[in-house]
């Protein structure tokens, strides 16, 4: 990088550092993360060696289906020598070409706008002067060392500067040119020939421009295309040329970017075509980005060599889907899936991962910024067909499930808990009205357990998630109908679910979280929030239905000896552990939240008041927890640290400006939470409901919930442990809403089965 040069994030204190031990020696870190960073050991980065050259080919638009129907040999030829895998695409701001450029060369997900497509060769005519001219003049700098240009880095430093977690553009390049390392980017997908700045789409140049938007060797101008009748817009990638470049490059670059261009442009065409000749045009253009596949297989050697074949983004036709992804080199088992400690899961991996891929390759040190982890091979099990039952599935929860399930049950949730709050605020009489209150009620808790068993049933049926809307609302309906029926006391039927809903989310989350993974309430693999462990509305299911399995044991017997003291803490602390624990659910947020709620339990079931005295002795337990959370995570190695390691380690290298964006950037996702509307009716439902029954209800009914401890533990609990869980999640209303259902779903049970006697 050129003296002189910063970019907008570097004077401001939060450019790169050298490297993560000369941060960590000069800069002493304030934060509790930093302190609990000195207890760790952190790997000093390696130095580049002898491995072998990285090509990275970019094939926008490029489907799953496509190389489901079209079988292109050279593909299924690289899948046979490599690994294969879903990619999530997903930048700020959602899916795009431009977008998932940048997010590849910035190693973070990134934002800007379609002027990162304004690349050139230095020499190109640009605005009646040369793209040297142009660059000089908006950036001051010299272009001398730089084949290729980019006009848009300006805008594109700004704007990732401004985000609500800042992305550096170029950060990829940037750590190339500090080893020594050259690299090159040939192709484009230019829309036209004519000369000029209209039709220019050059987004490849993004994935290796250093912070200045220089690229130091290769070819993005228009000779790389050609006229080509029958072709969209009637050019086409020139093979020749691009593998004229190729060769010289090779040589001296180990790292090259190929843009093959042509399916881009097929799906640029579909909106002026007719939907037979969109399709045709398509396959054409796959075809044509395999043959030039094959022509650079056969300049590699995959012994050393290591390629990757991707799609920044999918057509607008497949929203809800994910991208192909197809590796080969000397670290991948051939017929082997892809996989990355970044989502745990055999199939998936993410945009973020290919640049610490790349690098980790060329013994190169991975920035601090970079949020992806290297690839790496798993067994395979099957083919694209296999991975698009996944795609069906994660379509299916994202585009349907999640709106015709979660805002049913959000509303459900606020409208039952208002009502019963209501109602009981004068006697329930009549076995018809307690029954539909009782079966309303007990719905709250079995819909959970309910949800889960319906799962499975999306792999099963994924091209039909309309079905499995269907089957879990009427499972839901059944077994709450069936319970209310029953003799059963109602508060005896939901401690008895909520024991079930316990075991079924423990279960899962002991064997790698199946169930909640791409389900109606877990991680998405689209939206990619995160892809392992215990998503925030599952955990906080798991610490609500605790909390009302253990109330229904302590209502008919509280604990008086040590030994069922000791019980219900080895209880509580086990569920610490599933929700906590990096290698099952992964979640500090809540793991912080259950530590409060079963904390304040077992203090008010004692019979003490809730005093500031129990708050200090539960804020050092939170303390503690996320100490411990983070030394058994900095124990399990680089490879294996879930994201509060990963996030430990920036801490250690780019010091207190890392953890103060991290918790700015919490705030603005909380903020943002809030527009999901089922889950503020929810919570603000609960409460109104509790409201207006602890203000409202007759005086008997109430002195009878206030003689109860266990009751009155519960309900602080939930109460105490959704506030928690409001402010230490990102989930907005969404935490408090789930674990307050549970509290005061078993509290209005308990009272409807005792309010026949208050008249």
């Amino acid at each position: 990088m050129m003296e002189g040069w910063q970019t907008d994030g570097q004077r401001h204190g939060v450019g790169w550092p050298p490297s993560r031990r000369a941060v960590f020696r000069c800069r002493p870190l304030p934060s509790l993360l930093g302190l609990l960073v000195l207890c760790g050991a952190v790997s000093p980065g390696r130095s580049a060696g002898a491995a072998g050259r990285v090509v990275l080919m970019v094939m926008d638009d490029l489907t799953v289906v496509d190389l489901m129907n079209l079988h292109p040999p050279h593909f299924e030829a690289l899948a046979a020598k490599g690994a294969i895998g879903l990619v999530n695409v997903q930048s700020f701001s959602g899916a795009s070409f431009h977008r998932g450029c940048l997010t590849l060369g910035a190693g973070a997900r990134a934002t800007g706008s379609e002027l990162i497509g304004e690349a050139y060769d230095a020499w190109e005519p640009v605005d009646g002067q040369t793209a040297a001219a142009a660059y000089q003049e908006r950036t001051g700098l010299s272009v001398e060392g730089a084949a290729i240009v980019h006009l848009g880095v300006g805008p594109s430093v700004n704007d990732n500067a401004k985000a609500f977690a800042p992305a550096h553009p170029g950060a990829l390049g940037h750590a190339l040119a500090q080893a020594g390392i050259e690299c090159a980017v040939i192709g484009n997908s230019d829309v036209n020939r004519e000369w000029g700045r209209d039709g220019e789409r050059r987004e490849a140049a993004a994935t290796l421009m250093d912070a200045t938007g220089r690229v130091p060797r290769g070819d993005v101008s228009k000779s790389m295309i050609r006229g080509a009748a029958g072709f969209p817009f009637g050019v086409r990638a020139d093979h020749a040329a691009y593998l004229r470049e190729l060769d010289e490059c090779l040589p001296q670059c180990r790292v090259v970017v190929v843009d093959a261009g042509d399916t881009f442009r097929a799906e640029a065409f579909r909106p002026l075509a007719t939907q037979a000749q969109g399709d045709r045009l398509k396959e054409q253009s796959v075809r044509a980005a395999d043959a030039l596949l094959g022509k650079v297989l056969r300049r590699l050697d995959l012994k050393r060599d290591l390629i990757i074949v991707l799609a920044p983004s999918i057509p607008i036709t497949y929203r809800y889907q994910i991208a192909p992804l197809l590796a080969a080199g000397p670290s991948l088992e051939p017929g082997s899936w892809l996989t990355a400690p970044s989502t745990r899961r055999p199939g998936l991996v993410t945009l973020m991962d290919v640049a610490p891929t790349l690098l980790a390759h060329l013994n190169v040190t991975v920035p601090p910024e970079f949020v992806g982890r290297p690839m790496s091979s798993c067994r395979g099990r099957g083919g694209w067909e296999r991975l698009q039952v996944l795609n069906l599935v994660t379509a299916g929860t994202d585009g349907l499930i999640r709106r015709a399930l979660l805002t049913p049950l959000g509303i459900w949730e606020g409208l039952v808990l208002l009502l019963g709050g209501l109602l009981l605020c004068q006697p329930v009489a009549g076995d018809s009205r307690r029954n539909v209150l009782r079966g309303a009620l007990l719905s709250l808790v079995v819909v959970y357990g309910a949800i889960y068993l319906s799962d499975p049933f999306i792999h099963l049926v994924p091209a039909w998630p309309a079905l499995v809307v269907a089957g879990a609302l009427a499972l839901t309906v059944a077994s709450a109908s069936l319970l209310a029926r029953s003799r059963w006391a109602g508060f005896a039927l939901a401690t008895k679910a909520a024991a079930v809903t316990v075991g079924v989310l423990v279960l899962d989350a002991a064997t790698g979280a199946r169930l909640s993974l791409d389900s109606t309430l877990g991680y998405s693999s689209y939206f990619g929030g995160r892809y392992y462990g215990l998503g925030n509305i599952v955990a906080c299911a798991l610490i609500g239905a605790a909390l009302l399995a253990a109330a229904g044991r302590h209502v008919k017997q509280p604990p008086r000896s040590p030994g069922e003291w000791a019980a219900a803490g080895a209880f509580f602390a086990a569920m610490m552990v599933v929700v906590g624990h990096p290698r099952l659910g992964a979640n500090v947020g809540c793991a912080a939240a259950a530590v409060v709620a079963f904390g304040s339990y077992l203090w008010a079931l004692s019979g003490r008041a809730v005093r500031g005295r129990m708050m200090l002795a539960l804020g050092v337990a939170v303390v503690a927890l996320i100490g411990l959370q983070v030394g058994v995570d900095l124990h399990s190695g680089a490879k294996q640290e879930s994201h509060l390691g990963q996030l430990v380690g920036s801490a250690s290298a780019a010091g207190s400006p890392a953890v103060a964006q991290m918790a700015l950037t919490k705030v603005q996702v909380f903020l943002r939470s809030f527009r999901h509307v089922y889950w503020t009716v929810a919570l603000v439902g609960a409460l109104a409901g509790w409201c207006t029954f602890r203000y409202t209800a007759p005086a008997g009914l109430r002195s009878q919930l206030r003689e109860s401890v266990p009751l009155q533990a519960l309900l602080w609990a939930t109460l105490l442990g959704g506030l928690v869980a409001l402010l230490l999640n990102d989930s907005g209303p969404a935490c408090p809403a789930v674990i307050v259902s549970f509290g005061l779903a078993g509290a209005f049970l308990w009272l409807v089965d005792r309010a026949p006697h208050v008249h």
